[in-house]
Order: structure tokens, then sequence, then C-alpha cells
């Protein structure tokens, strides 16, 4: 019995023993053999001097501790097993104890009185499935536990927008962000002169986006590569890694961790992408860059929640695309009702509750300006183009044809109120029926936005358009589009891109002229900022953003072409028929 003892006792030291060399033989073993490749000199690898102390290896010996820091927590369901991992098997039954498993270059692990086990694609969740099944098949009263004890170290390769594009070794626990921001680290020590004075030199997207955000308070614009970044694995896959959604969120397959032959391409800024933005009473005002998928939620979030200035009950929902305010009940956007995709160029405003009483008034200015937010005004007395200064002025994609201010609309209630509303407002009206119909579709599409023209007022200084403000005004400067859109009976309906002093009827040939039954005399244009529609003026300047409409011919029912000509034969015989009795009568 004793003899059992102590043989256990020694089995069990041998395993740890085994455990700490398997330990430190991956912490050290690929880095030596990468620095011997020449990848990981101090030279040529910033990464491996993070401490500037040294390299990551001597570091690594000489403190007896892992040079890397986790960056999240592990997710079994994304974490893909690979060669070099290390776990713990844990079994209670007939031969209970620790196990430690090295998954092999082969991508197995030998398990305990089982043998060799694929776990080659698995995740970390299918492969402790994996292995409980099996232990399971040969004891079902087995316990069986697997844990993650040390991340492989891996190659990946880093490109595009970062200060130090090359390979670099990484665990493969680690999230893609986490490498682009390691790729952009520019204090160490291990960087050559010539390397770090090149990139100082001019100015990274970081440098660019704290300019552009410069005197905003605390607000905060996102980057267009903390969304948009590609990860390109080795099995012709690739994904998106959102760093934003996935911690906002707290998704963590939404910023993937990363595989062995992994590339990385981080996108270079893109100054006029639509964005989604929140402003006002909250901790964190926060431009974004719209990302298919984004929920209110995800903007109130990203704000840090709101003020204790906030009036909860006076949360609006601006639609970027339809141009429609939305009120929005915050709590319960936080618990999944009414949780809303958002548009490009949407935007939530939050007001404040004292703002009345204290008689403070906001404005928002979103898009092209280089200090996009929520700005004060006094009702009434402050103008448009002071606001613009304030913000910065324009970029140099704005496109001021399309810009507009939106104001709180009067009439924006419950939808069944809003009707019922517009119905008392024609019941005594003197319209006929037709313009009764027309004027029922104007009301239930109107846009509630000032009539104002930016071109005028910016660039020919004109004092009407430079329009006095009021609380709660929305100032959109869009892009250029760079195109305009022609449709209806023409041959090739489609974009054009836009050529400036160009015509209708330039753009009307673009897309290869009328189609049969097209009337190109009653071809339209429509504007592209207010969406009226100009008709028959062939010769008019289209202006880029407008859209170009060209009706087919009017069709008539059976028998009217008929009536027609048979009217005017009978008004031409009533002619001749006045004509005769008025000269006979003067006979």
């Amino acid at each position: 019995m004793q003899t059992r003892f102590v043989q256990s006792l020694f089995q069990k030291l041998i395993l740890r023993l085994i455990l700490v060399g398997a330990l430190a033989g991956a912490a050290t073993g690929l880095p030596l053999r990468a620095q011997n490749d020449g990848l990981l000199s101090d030279e040529s690898n910033p990464l491996f001097d993070l401490q500037g102390g040294g390299s990551a290896i001597s570091n690594f010996m000489n403190q007896g501790e892992f040079n890397f820091a986790i960056d999240n927590v592990v997710d079994p369901e994304s974490y893909y097993v690979g060669p070099g991992d290390i776990m713990m098997l844990q079994l209670v039954g007939a031969m209970s104890g620790e196990y430690p498993l090295i998954v092999s270059p082969e991508s197995a692990v030998l398990l305990p009185r089982i043998g060799n086990v694929s776990v080659r694609g698995l995740t970390l969740a299918e492969a402790r499935n994996a292995i409980t099944e099996v232990y399971k098949q040969r004891n079902a009263n087995w316990g069986v536990s697997l844990t993650l004890v040390q991340a492989r170290m891996i190659y990946v390769n880093i490109g595009g927008n970062v200060a130090f594009p090359r390979m670099y070794i990484l665990p493969a626990s680690i999230k893609a962000s986490t490498a682009v921001k390691l790729a952009n680290q520019l204090n160490s020590p291990s960087i050559s002169t010539d390397i770090a004075t090149e990139r100082q030199a001019r100015p990274t997207d970081a440098q660019l986006r704290k300019e552009r955000s410069a005197g905003q308070g605390a607000q905060y614009v996102g980057s267009y590569a903390s969304r948009f970044t590609m990860v390109f694995r080795k099995n012709g896959e690739s994904v998106i890694a959102d760093e934003l959604r996935a911690r906002i969120n707290d998704d963590a397959p939404a910023d993937p961790t990363l595989r062995e032959g992994d590339e990385i391409f981080v996108p270079f800024e893109i100054v006029n992408a639509p964005t989604i933005s929140i402003a006002g009473a909250v901790r964190r005002p926060t431009v974004l860059p719209f990302r298919e998928g984004d929920r209110l939620s995800f903007l109130l979030k990203a704000s840090y929640g709101l003020t204790e200035s906030a009036d909860s009950t006076a949360v609006y929902y601006f639609d970027g695309e339809a141009g429609r305010k939305q009120k929005i009940d915050v709590a319960a956007v936080l618990a999944g009702s009414g949780d809303l995709e958002v548009t490009p160029g949407g935007k939530i405003i939050v007001e404040e509750k004292s703002s009345a009483a204290a008689g403070i008034s906001t404005v928002a200015v979103s898009g092209e300006v280089l200090r996009p937010g929520t700005y004060i005004v006094q009702p009434g007395v402050t103008r448009l183009r002071e606001i613009i200064d304030q913000a910065g002025g324009f970029t140099e994609d704005a496109y001021l044809p399309l810009a507009y201010i939106q104001r709180r609309d009067l009439l924006a209630q419950a939808e069944e109120d809003r009707l019922s509303a517009l119905r008392r407002m024609y019941q005594y009206s003197p319209l006929g029926l037709g313009d009764t119909a027309r004027y029922n579709v104007h009301m239930l599409n109107r846009r509630p936005v000032v009539s104002c023209d930016f071109v005028a007022a910016f660039d020919s200084n004109s004092s009407r358009d430079n329009v006095p403000l009021q609380d709660g005004d929305v100032i959109t400067v869009p892009g250029n589009p760079h195109n305009v859109f022609v449709f209806g009976h023409v041959m090739q309906p489609g974009y054009v891109e836009y050529v400036p002093g160009k015509t209708l009827s330039w753009y009307i040939e673009r897309v290869g002229g009328p189609s049969v039954g097209a009337e190109i005399d009653r071809a339209s244009l429509i504007k592209g900022r207010t969406r009226v529609w100009l008709e028959g003026e062939q010769q008019i300047v289209v202006e880029s953003g407008d859209q170009i409409y060209v009706p087919r011919e009017p069709e008539f029912p059976p028998g009217i072409e008929e009536q027609k000509y048979g009217l005017y034969v009978s008004i031409a015989s009533s002619a001749v028929f006045l004509i005769s009795t008025i000269v006979n009568f003067f006979r």
C-alpha cells in the first residue's frame, strides 16, 4: 500500500515536471527558432522589446514569466486549437489525475489510455466535447475536464496602414485589433532611427483624426480601420475585425483571435466614409464609421450612457436616409425592444433636462466638417456661417448643393394622430379632389428642413441664406457623391459619373439615349437636396447627386383616341355652322 502511494506521488511529480518543461519550451522554443531565422532580432522587430530592455526571450528567461500580457478572455467557441497549444486534461474516475496535453504538429493530442486523437480545425469547445466523448465511450462514469493552459505562438503578417508592416510572432489567443496596435508601437529603442524619423515626419491617421476632433471636448471620432480591418486565412476565408463592435457589444467573434499564417490588412482612412453619431447630453459624444448591422443600442453604449442632466424622454433618432426624426425609449432599446438598425448618416440627439429653463440651446453638426459635434446657439440670433466656423469649416469633400438643415417637426406625433391632424387641415379646404390627394401625399412626405441654399450662403455670401438657427437644429453636410442617376425609359439606366457643367440631355445620351416609347420632351430633373422636379428643360445644368427621370408616352384607354378625333370633328363642324350662320345673317 505504501509502495503504491509513493509511486503515485512520483508519477504526479514527473507529470508536473513535464508540464513545466512544456510551458518553458512553448514560450522559448518558437522565438528561438524564429530568432535564428532573423525574424525576431532586436534590430528588425520592435514587438519583442516592448518593455525597453532586451528581447522577449531574455525577459522570459530572466524573469521566468511570459512576455505577452493577456488581452482578452479566450472564447472557447471562437478559439481554434493548433500545434503548440498546451492544455490540461483532468480525469475523475478509474484513473484520476491531471495530464498535460500538447497539440502535435499534426494537430493531434496523445490521450492517456486512448491514444492519438485529431483536433485539426476544431475550436477549443469542439475539442473539449470530442475528447469528453472519447472518454465517455470508454466509461460513462468518468468525469472529464479540459482547459487551455498556454496558447501557441504563431506567425502573422501585418500590412497596410500600420507603422511597421512585417511578419510577427504572436500568441494565437491575441485579438486582431491588439496585433494591429502592437504593429503601431513607435516607442521601441529597437526601431532604427531612420524608420522612426520617416514615420514621424508624416502625420499618421491617428494624428489626423486627433486634429479633426480637436476642440470638440470629449468627442470621440472612431477610425475606419478600427471597424474594417481584414484578416485573411490560409484556407481562403476572410473575416472583418471590428474592434468597436467587439468591445462595445461584448461580441468576441467580431474581433477574432489569430491562426497560423494569418495576414492582417489594415485599411487606410476614408474621409468621406458614411458615419453614425450620437451627441448632446451623453458622457462621450461619438462619431463612428457606419457598418451594416449597427443598431441604436450600439451608439448608446458607445457614448457610455446619458449624463445626469440628460432628459431621457427627449432622445431622438434622425434617419440618415429617410430624413425622418423618431423619438426613442433608451431603456427599451437597451433592453432589446425597438432596437432599430441605423442607416448611414444616422444620428442620436439627447436633449438636456434644464436646457429650456436655463436658456441653453444647441445644434448638431455632422458630415463633412472638420469638427462635427454639438454647439451652443442663441435661438434666432446665431446664424449658419457662425456655427460652421466653430465646426472648423468644411472638408475638401464637402458638397454644399446637398447640404441641409433639419428642424424639429411640430407635426411629429404618433402616426395615427398625424393622419388625423392632416385630415382636419384639409376638411374645409377649397381644393378639388385631385389637388387634395396631391396635398395629402406632400404632407405625409414633407421634410422638416429649413429653406436655405448653402452655396449661396457660403460662396455668394447671401445674407438671406445665412439663416438664423433654432434649438435642436441638425446641420448635415454630405460628401460629394460624384455621380448622377439616370433612370426610366432609357437604354442603360444607372449611375453616370458627374461632369461639371453638363446638361440633362447630355446625361441622357450617356446612358444610350431614350428607349422605345420614351417621351423625351417630358424628361425631368430631380434635385438632390430639395427633391423638386424640373420638367422639360433639356439644357438645364445638372449637379452631382441629382436624378434624371425619362417617362414613357402617355397611355390612353381603348376608344379615347377615337373620342378625341370625334371631338375635333364636332368642334370643326360647330365652327363651320357658326360662320355660315353669321354670313347668312349679314346678307
